[in-house]
């Protein structure tokens, strides 16, 4: 082979393996991008369906700026709350819930809140309380919210009462009644029925402080201390 073939076939031997390469590396971006947006969507949906599914919505106290606090990822909650639990009371410690069935009751459906109260004090270190909750009549249960101050005692004494604002946030809330004083704290409870056992959650600021779980086999009434 005289020496222009030899260097024809060298050139398009490396043109044939460029062309290769370039070929190869633009496949695998396409299946990286769609890959990519395959994830995006999945989490999307899965975000959704949380959405959806869920009534677990802690609140907080409104900040000046009217901006939330960042709520601590719940897993961590439960998993310190747990940790406590079985630490403090070692009779829980086989039979307490792991925190993936404690989420999954969080996530069920058929979470309800039992109660919110946002806490405020004013001016003159008078302390007023906001309660929404359920109020059972004959005709059925009721949302109602309630406001309280509280006597020189601490003994909450009703203000006002009314079902205008059941369905508003507690930022609306916050927002309704901010002319009473600047937020403390608040505190909610929520429970649920899932697969035969009560599970009852109470959080102060957003925050899970007690977790009762109470079936056929077991009773657990667990409060972290203030």
């Amino acid at each position: 082979m005289n020496r222009k073939k030899l260097v024809f076939f060298t050139c398009f031997s490396l043109f044939l393996g460029y062309l290769l390469y370039f070929s190869y590396i633009h496949r695998s971006s396409n299946v990286d991008q769609k890959a990519e947006i395959s994830t995006r969507e999945e989490q999307k949906q899965i975000v959704k369906t949380y959405k959806r599914s869920s009534n677990f919505n802690p609140s907080y106290p409104a900040q000046e700026d009217e901006s939330l606090t960042h709520q601590v990822e719940i897993n961590e909650q439960l998993s310190n709350i747990k940790k406590f639990c079985e630490e403090e009371f070692p009779q829980y410690k086989e039979s307490f819930p792991s925190v993936q069935t404690l989420r999954s009751a969080l996530n069920d459906p058929a979470l309800s809140k039992m109660w919110l109260n946002i806490h405020l004090k004013d001016a003159n270190n008078e302390v007023w309380r906001l309660r929404r909750f359920i109020d059972d009549g004959q005709n059925g249960g009721r949302e109602k919210v309630v406001l309280y101050k509280e006597d020189e005692t601490g003994f909450p004494r009703i203000i006002e009462s009314s079902e205008d604002y059941k369905d508003q946030s507690p930022s609306e809330l916050f927002k309704k009644f901010r002319n009473k004083g600047l937020p403390i704290f608040t505190d909610e409870a929520y429970s649920v029925l899932k697969d035969g056992v009560d599970y009852f959650f109470e959080l102060t600021n957003g925050q899970i402080t007690r977790i009762d779980v109470t079936s056929t086999k077991h009773q657990i009434n667990c409060q972290v201390p203030n």
